[in-house]
């Protein structure tokens, strides 16, 4: 539920950034509402973020509870590898597409 919210709300950042790009930066307000829409864009990635890092830190306590000759150790083990790996793209498409990109504007 709270992915959907995040996602519905970064899309109408986004929407919104669009429009604000295409006015003059003259008009009233435009700096303001331009710094807003981007730390409002770097929360919503942040919060994009949280659930993943959750669920490795629970699998990663979960794998050391579990005696390593378990058969529910070796599908944690699976699983944390998977979202270390998901964790490593989403990180990496979030610093190219939002942090570089502003920086380069």
């Amino acid at each position: 539920q709270v992915m959907l919210v995040v996602i519905v709300v970064q899309a109408m950042v986004n929407v919104a950034m669009v429009m604000l790009d295409e006015t003059s930066p003259g008009a009233i307000g435009w700096l303001t509402w331009r710094d807003l829409l981007h730390l409002l864009d770097m929360l919503c990635c942040c919060a994009i973020l949280l659930p993943i890092v959750w669920s490795i830190r629970h699998l990663s306590a979960a794998s050391e509870r579990d005696g390593p000759s378990n058969v529910k150790h070796a599908r944690d083990a699976s699983r944390l590898k998977q979202f270390r790996k998901f964790y490593l793209v989403v990180v990496s498409y979030i610093y190219i597409t939002r942090v570089v990109v502003f920086l380069l504007d």
